[in-house]
């Protein structure tokens, strides 16, 4: 190795490991938000007990359970209305987006022209 190549050598492995340094800098702060994220939805209690002022009459106590729908707690009975309604949303919404359809067929369509091409170069590979 001659001198100039050394020394080119020598400052591209500096700006490789800069490089290197912030990428990882980079990527660890966004792969530590992102399993944060992914561990704060495991980590709520599905079920939570909430201290009610007045009461129910019917089971003279004064406590309820609240549970988790999206992200936010409500009584049994806004719960399973919410539920409800959401199914009712996706049995009524329940058609086919059209730009995933035309996607897939794209994607069928260059997977065949490049087996076509392969067979075309290679015809006796197969």
């Amino acid at each position: 190795m001659t001198v100039q190549e050394l020394a080119a050598f020598n400052t591209l492995n500096d700006l490789y490991f800069w490089a290197g340094v912030f990428l990882s800098l980079l990527f660890s702060g966004f792969f530590k938000t992102l399993s944060n994220s992914i561990a704060y939805r495991f980590e709520r209690p599905r079920r939570i007990r909430y201290r009610n002022m007045n009461g129910r009459a019917e089971r003279k106590d004064d406590f309820e359970y609240l549970y988790l729908f999206k992200g936010e707690y409500y009584s049994l009975e806004q719960r399973d209305f919410l539920i409800k309604q959401s199914l009712e949303d996706l049995k009524k919404n329940n058609r086919i987006n059209k730009n995933l359809i035309f996607v897939l067929i794209l994607f069928v369509c260059l997977m065949v022209y490049s087996i076509y091409l392969t067979l075309e170069k290679f015809p006796a590979s197969l």
